[in-house]
């Protein structure tokens, strides 16, 4: 099966880009074909490599409403290269990983006749004002919740990775085929020994290490379990990632923990799976702040996929996946934290009980279980999609006297298309570059209804406009 993923958010951290990673891993595993559709281009087995902005770095860069305007020029970037693959060969399915991407490939996707569904991480829009990112009622927050509702709305199958957003998406649309699947994750093991990673953390062998890999945010709750671990006897110690949030630091230094809370850089998978291996408990105290917790916490299973106990907040996802292979506290509560710790570090043979139940529960969450449901899913919803009709004409609203002249541009091959350019920038307001990809898009469709053979328009139309591109 050739299988299209297509995501806005691909910037190489994060959840759902640990999502697409391990779900691609898998799916090669099993033979299929499988590439990535994203505004910076297409990538197959080597995810790391790509680096593209977040939805949460450019709202930090472009304050105000131009963030929306970047974001929309972002998504015109992944419309446009889904436009040019299509030019060169067409997927069996289209895996959405965010409304933004399932809002701007649809049309395209019925137009060739592509079935199409997409995957809900979570609540996008109060995440990002609960975590200071935008402001609620916002422009940026309103587009957000548009961009949803729109999508939710109109969509066939939908996938929900919690029983909580699970019922969220019910609630919008009744008629959509919704499908829990759980996260999951594409297991690695590292083959560096603990003591060296301890050695290098300068942490004791006999010390107690809690690791807490998540960022330094509000919901993510890690001031609570600073104040737990200033609690704790110095036997114990803390693990944190910078990830260039403001405050951690200062955090620590207010709790007088320099000494025995850890600070250290991003790190990349491999080297995460060792901070693990070294770890004697995973804390994760997230909060939940009205519909928005953790929907199906990537830490919590990583952590018990390495065989690493976990406590963490009484909430959402964080619930499911721990459940009682943990150990659970209400969220907010540092006492509670402290408490827990407690118990499943007290002594070495409470820990290895905890371990144990760890490993356990993880083999639930590995991906070699999970993605063949998915795969399941991708051949229900080939078997079932009917292409419905789409007229180019109605859906870009162009007058006929202008496509007519597009065509015959094309179909005469003249050089000079700026014709084509002008009328794309104006129906656009884009870059002039951006234009010409623009132009493609639209007389791609129109090509589709002229040519028999759609591949051969596509890959003469792209010639042109690549030998324009360079002579400009």
């Amino acid at each position: 099966m050739n299988i299209w993923i297509a995501a806005l958010d691909a910037h190489g951290k994060g959840g759902i880009t640990t999502h697409i990673s391990a779900l691609t891993k898998q799916l090669i595993e099993m033979g299929h074909s499988v590439e990535w559709i994203t505004p910076g281009g297409e990538i197959t087995e080597h995810i790391s490599n790509i680096v593209i902005n977040t939805n949460r770095q450019l709202f930090n860069k472009y304050p105000n409403n131009l963030s929306v305007d970047v974001i929309e020029t972002w998504a015109v970037r992944l419309e446009m290269n889904l436009r040019l693959k299509l030019g060169e060969s067409k997927p069996d399915i289209i895996h959405c990983q965010d409304v933004i991407a399932y809002n701007r490939i649809k049309v395209i996707a019925e137009k060739w006749g592509i079935p199409i569904l997409l995957t809900i991480h979570g609540h996008i829009p109060e995440e990002e004002v609960i975590n200071g990112h935008i402001e609620n009622n916002s422009l940026e927050y309103k587009y957000w919740r548009k961009s949803e509702w729109f999508a939710l709305k109109e969509v066939g199958t939908v996938v929900s990775v919690g029983e909580g957003l699970l019922k969220y998406l019910k609630m919008i649309n009744k008629d959509a085929n919704v499908v829990n699947i759980p996260n999951f994750l594409h297991h690695s093991f590292s083959d560096v020994k603990i003591s060296d990673v301890r050695l290098q953390l300068g942490i004791d062998h006999d010390q107690f290490l809690i690791f807490c890999p998540s960022r330094y945010e509000y919901i993510k709750g890690i001031d609570y379990l600073l104040d737990a671990v200033a609690a704790l006897p110095n036997e114990y110690s803390l693990l944190l990632i910078d990830n260039g949030q403001t405050g951690l630091k200062e955090s620590v230094a207010n709790r007088q923990l320099n000494n025995r809370v850890k600070i250290i850089e991003p790190v990349d998978n491999q080297l995460m799976s060792s901070l693990y291996n070294a770890s004697d408990l995973c804390a994760i105290p997230s909060i939940q702040i009205g519909v928005k917790t953790e929907t199906s916490s990537y830490t919590a299973i990583e952590a018990m996929l390495m065989g690493v106990p976990v406590i963490a907040s009484d909430v959402g996802g964080l619930s499911e996946v721990v459940s009682s292979w943990g150990k659970l506290v209400p969220m907010q509560d540092s006492v509670a934290l402290e408490k827990g710790i407690i118990e499943m570090l007290g002594s070495r043979d409470r820990n290895l009980h905890y371990k144990k139940l760890a490993a356990e529960r993880a083999a639930n969450f590995e991906a070699s279980k999970i993605v063949p449901e998915i795969v399941e899913l991708y051949e229900s919803t080939i078997t079932q999609y009917a292409p419905p009709h789409v007229t180019p004409f109605i859906l870009y609203g162009f007058s006929a006297k202008v496509l007519q002249m597009i065509f015959l541009t094309i179909l005469d091959e003249v050089e000079e298309i700026k014709e084509i350019t002008d009328f794309a920038k104006v129906r656009f307001g884009v870059s002039y570059r951006q234009s010409l990809l623009n132009s493609y898009g639209i007389i791609i469709d129109l090509l589709a209804e002229n040519y028999s053979d759609i591949y051969e328009a596509g890959l003469r139309v792209k010639s042109i406009l690549q030998e324009y591109i360079e002579k400009r």
